[in-house]
């Protein structure tokens, strides 16, 4: 593991990179994330999918500031790659409040127990996580599954009067 993170470290992604997506995932609101990585100096055309990152080779860190009322998911996305940056990276919430501190929780647990050093301030519902520059261990995870994903085929099971096996379906 730690010859593989070596070689991590000596990645460097410099030029464009289109992102996109199907059409829901069009539909989804992602233009706080890019406004987070824009602050944080990070070229992005665009804002919402598709959108292109124009890479340099490293993103230095510091202060990003995420509007994250719609989606969770821009905090950890951020909180995710923090840990790569060269300075780590201080995520703050600025808007009103989250949708879901679970969520947010298990990014920052995972990120911990992968090496990567994490504090968290919550003030009177004033969020904000600082991730410092780290290297990450490789771990094997068990992400909770998303439900709602595996109702189509709870569905045919019933109306067919089949069977349908959900692997790590929770207790």
């Amino acid at each position: 593991a730690a010859a593989r993170t070596r070689q991590i470290r000596q990645i460097k992604a410099a030029g464009a990179a289109l992102f996109d997506g199907d059409e829901q995932a069009r539909s989804r609101p992602i233009a706080p994330l890019l406004d987070g990585l824009r602050g944080l100096g990070v070229p992005v055309d665009g804002d919402s999918l598709p959108f292109t990152v124009r890479g340099q080779g490293r993103v230095d860190g510091n202060r990003a500031e995420v509007d994250a009322s719609t989606s969770s998911q821009f905090v950890s996305a951020l909180l995710l790659a923090g840990a790569r940056f060269s300075e780590g990276v201080t995520v703050v919430h600025t808007g009103e409040a989250l949708p879901s501190i679970p969520h947010i929780d298990m990014t920052v647990e995972v990120l911990r127990d992968a090496g990567v050093v994490i504090e968290v301030d919550e003030n009177d519902g004033a969020w904000s996580w600082t991730v410092e520059p780290s290297d990450i261990r490789s771990l094997d995870v068990m992400v909770e599954p998303d439900l709602s994903n595996a109702a189509p085929f709870l569905a045919a099971a019933a109306v067919t009067g089949g069977e349908v096996f959900m692997a790590d379906w929770p207790t």
